[in-house]
């Protein structure tokens, strides 16, 4: 009978079968960053001024990250308030149930310059109309906004696009 061999011991590589792989290329979700430490020679110390800046740099890209997600954060509720609105009109809900009411409202109020852009034959037809040009507007706002926001993260190197 063959004894059995325990497997418990980890294999060992040779050397010569190893292999390293070389640092992936740039791809665009991945802007290639310009970091002073990786610039500079090994053994190199970096001055105090340059440390601070990088470290001034990477806060900045963090915070505009967020900041980026807040506006869009805030454009997409507001589409979703005036949507609501849109669905209530088109519906026929009930303007006497408070939250219908209230959505109406806050839909109307952000829809306040795009309210009477277009005259259908139907009331309902005229609110879905100006009301979803105003949504499909606010969205592209702030979509603008949130990439203006998310500049100093890619040029930094943190995201390639905005979240």
């Amino acid at each position: 009978m063959a004894a059995l061999q325990s497997t418990s011991e980890p294999a060992v590589a040779d050397d010569a079968t190893t292999t390293t792989t070389p640092d992936p290329a740039p791809t665009p979700d991945r802007v290639p960053t310009r970091d002073p430490a990786r610039e500079a020679p090994p053994g190199a110390r970096l001055s105090a001024r340059t440390r601070a800046r990088a470290k001034v740099a990477a806060a900045g890209a963090g915070t505009s990250v967020v900041l980026a997600r807040a506006i869009r954060t805030i454009a997409g509720i507001v589409a979703l308030v005036i949507a609501l609105g849109i669905a209530f009109v088109a519906l026929k809900a009930s303007p006497s149930n408070t939250i219908v009411s209230h959505v109406h409202d806050w839909a109307k109020w952000l829809v306040g310059p795009f309210d009477g852009m277009f005259h259908l034959r139907s009331a309902r037809a005229t609110v879905a109309v100006n009301w979803g040009i105003a949504l499909v507007v606010y969205l592209a706002i702030g979509a603008a906004f949130a990439r203006m926001a998310m500049a100093p993260a890619r040029a930094f190197g943190r995201r390639a696009t905005a979240v």
